[in-house]
């Protein structure tokens, strides 16, 4: 699940195609337009933001769920791909809410993200403690999900993509986690799993996500 909220906050320019909606928005909250089924409420930290992810399941197909919220929320900024769908809107309060769907196929074809904030996010965001730092790495967004003892940080850096993870995999051996596969790594005592990905883009900048988590819950 943290991974797909990370997703939601770090969108690649190169994969996804932003565009501002136009004409008048609707007055309806997004996190209850396509109805769905809720699974999970959950704390979280957003740039050191404090917010509440709601987790929905959907019966509708992906394709009816992006045409029912460009009708319904016109002015809204909207990002997509074949699977995956971004909404950001901005209320008259000036609070901002921010939907997430991921296609999944079955009974209930997409999985919905949603996040409401009393202001725009915290720009800037603080490099998790948690988490090695690959050399010259920016942060970019944040997430704590303090029940699940998880932290992921989206970042930016001029690094290319091997030296991100040779700089991750140095700290991590050194401090006595094991390299499980590319990008993957375990400690047992206590049992935790860090999973590093990251691409460098035909202008030498590489982005990628850190996601730090227990092995079980």
């Amino acid at each position: 699940m943290a991974a797909a909220v990370l997703a939601a906050t770090a969108l690649d320019a190169k994969v996804f195609t932003l565009r501002p909606g136009g004409g008048k928005g609707g007055a309806a909250v997004a996190a209850d337009a396509l109805g769905g089924a809720a699974i999970a409420d959950e704390p979280v930290k957003v740039n050191g933001l404090d917010a509440t992810l709601s987790v929905k399941l959907l019966r509708t197909n992906f394709e009816e769920c992006v045409a029912t919220l460009l009708r319904a929320f016109p002015k809204a900024k909207f990002a997509a791909n074949k699977v995956s769908l971004l909404m950001e809107v901005k209320r008259p309060d000036g609070s901002i809410e921010r939907l997430f769907l991921v296609r999944l196929g079955g009974v209930y074809p997409v999985m919905q993200f949603s996040m409401e904030f009393p202001k725009g996010l915290p720009k800037n965001p603080k490099w998790p403690e948690d988490i090695p730092r690959p050399g010259g790495a920016e942060p970019t967004s944040t997430i704590e999900l303090p029940r699940k003892k998880t932290v992921c940080v989206a970042f930016k850096t001029s690094l290319p993509a091997d030296r991100v993870a040779e700089d991750v995999a140095a700290d991590l051996l050194s401090a006595g986690w094991r390299e499980f596969g590319k990008g993957t790594f375990m400690r047992d005592d206590p049992q935790e799993i860090l999973i590093v990905a990251a691409r460098t883009d035909d202008k030498g900048v590489t982005r990628g996500s850190i996601v730090r988590r227990p092995l079980a819950e």
